[in-house]
């Protein structure tokens, strides 16, 4: 696979063992609560890779359910032809309608969420959002600095799929039940 990265390349967290692949923000982003669209946080990597064998997979890092965030579309796929930056939309989960807020919730340094005041972010950041001391940023927004490892990448390896129309399908212990019918544990 041929890579662009500004930063950092994809790490393997553990070593050759793990299968996802960190990947790095190009940038700091503020994913402010309340907003109707999700804000899609630049991923430090652009990608060749060959389209006809495989394609990506990208999925949030476990240690961003610290925070209260999510990936809007929850788990993104990136074909081989695509040449353009990698990309994650994200979405703020705390919607509180009062504003005045003059800090945001971000990773520490120990990986558990923290309070950071609205002046420590950079001000290359805080004028990209139009945030600063005088305009205020809703509660539950969110900070992710420059170069911290936000998402994991892995392959997806294609298969060729023959859809056969039929008018039924076979019987299985299962059937049609769906979510939770296999039992709580």
């Amino acid at each position: 696979m041929r890579v662009f990265y500004q930063g950092t390349k994809p790490t393997q967290g553990y070593g050759k063992h793990d299968v996802g692949h960190d990947v790095y923000l190009a940038e700091g982003v503020i994913i402010e609560a309340g907003a109707i669209m999700p804000t899609l946080a630049k991923l430090d990597l652009r990608t060749e890779f060959d389209a006809d064998k495989f394609g990506m997979a990208v999925v949030p890092r476990s240690s961003l359910s610290k925070l209260p965030l999510i990936q809007a579309n929850s788990f993104g796929v990136l074909e081989g032809d695509y040449r353009g930056q990698w990309k994650m939309p994200l979405r703020a989960l705390m919607i509180e309608l009062c504003i005045g807020r003059t800090s945001v919730l971000t990773m520490g340094e120990d990986g558990d969420a923290t309070i950071l005041s609205i002046s420590e972010i950079p001000t290359e950041v805080q004028k990209r959002y139009g945030v600063n001391s005088e305009r205020r940023i809703r509660n539950g927004s969110v900070y992710l600095p420059k170069g911290l490892r936000v998402a994991q990448a892995f392959p997806i390896h294609k298969e060729e799929i023959d859809w056969i129309e039929t008018e039924t399908l076979s019987d299985t212990p299962r059937g049609e039940g769906g979510f939770g019918s296999s039992g709580a544990n």
